[in-house]
């Protein structure tokens, strides 16, 4: 019987989908640079992970709660050390984009932006080129500026590539759709199931654009003494950066009168604690509180599921005085 080559393309197709077909020599390369990726992937999401558990008060992870204007104005020399030390072992390739990009600055151009706006519009695009290419390190593949869309930067309609789709793009063959589908990884452990917390803007441990951000901070720091800071505080909008940490003076003589933004702001947060204690979480005893999220009752305790024992605190952030759940 002659077997036409409509039937062979169904027959391929039938085998290929029920994963009887041999994987030929480029589709078994690409399976098993995807272990490679999802490997380093997940030795990532360890790291993340360390800071998400830390305790607080770890000068090893607390900077990642630090904004750019708070290393120029209240981290001193001391802690700004400590705080680069830990993101040159733990983000290496982040402190390179910092290095190769900034290094050829000027006194002028450095304090003509924010730190935050170094991070968007200058080294976002580096980073996240030099993440995905942490990912595939150990394996054939070479994440391009073409592969990930960074060719033209335009932050304004930017939109970041995803993990299985910069990665898709190695397939060899419409086999695997990409590495999750080449691992077979199920859902609950698959790249793109967690891509949305760990990505650039991630919500776990530290998002790589507060690692940027802050990173260049520290780095003008220690070039030029002074950072650009909100022009609410300085004139200018340039600050010398602080020699010592701010320490907040709570005298016996009491505290001063609180500001209208610090009324407004502690306000804010008022509710948002009375909306949580209203509305608990249906399907857990536990609170759904959050570090740093505001907290309505000064030493009250809570047991999280994500984050341990919280306990309200009176903190300074950002220059401003106010009650949030913190690490117990």
């Amino acid at each position: 019987m002659k077997i036409t080559a409509p039937f062979t393309l169904v027959l391929t197709l039938l085998l290929t989908s029920c994963g009887l077909l041999p994987l030929s020599a480029e589709e078994q390369a690409y399976k098993e640079n995807c272990q490679i990726v999802y490997d380093n992937y997940r030795d990532y999401m360890a790291l993340q992970n360390e800071f998400s558990e830390a305790d607080y008060n770890d000068p090893e992870f607390d900077w990642t709660s630090w904004s750019a204007g708070y290393v120029i104005t209240n981290a001193g020399v001391q802690s700004r050390k400590t705080a680069e030390i830990s993101i040159n072992s733990k983000y290496p390739w982040i402190q390179r984009v910092i290095d190769e990009n900034l290094s050829a600055m000027t006194r002028k151009e450095f304090l003509t932006q924010d730190s935050a706006d170094w991070a968007d519009e200058i080294l976002a695009y580096a980073a996240i080129e030099s993440f995905f290419n942490e990912m595939a390190k150990g394996s054939t593949f070479k994440p391009t500026k073409k592969i990930l869309k960074l060719e033209e930067p335009s932050w304004e309609n930017f939109s970041e590539p995803g993990i299985n789709e910069v990665f898709a793009a190695f397939a060899p063959s419409d086999r695997f759709k990409d590495c999750d589908s080449a691992l077979g990884l199920d859902k609950e452990l698959s790249m793109e199931e967690t891509w949305y917390d760990y990505d650039f803007s991630g919500l776990d441990g530290v998002a790589l654009r507060s690692v940027t951000e802050i990173a260049s901070a520290i780095w003008g720091c220690n070039k030029f003494g002074a950072g650009w800071v909100d022009s609410d505080y300085v004139d200018d909008g340039v600050r010398k950066c602080a020699g010592s940490d701010y320490v907040p003076d709570f005298s016996s003589s009491g505290p001063s009168e609180p500001t209208p933004e610090e009324l407004e702001i502690l306000e804010e947060r008022r509710q948002d604690a009375e909306r949580e204690a209203q509305n608990p979480p249906s399907s857990s005893t536990n609170s759904n509180a959050k570090p740093l999220q505001g907290c309505s009752s000064l030493g009250s305790v809570v047991q999280t599921d994500d984050y341990g024992q919280l306990t309200c605190k009176l903190v300074l952030m950002n220059r401003i005085r106010a009650l949030v759940w913190m690490r117990s």
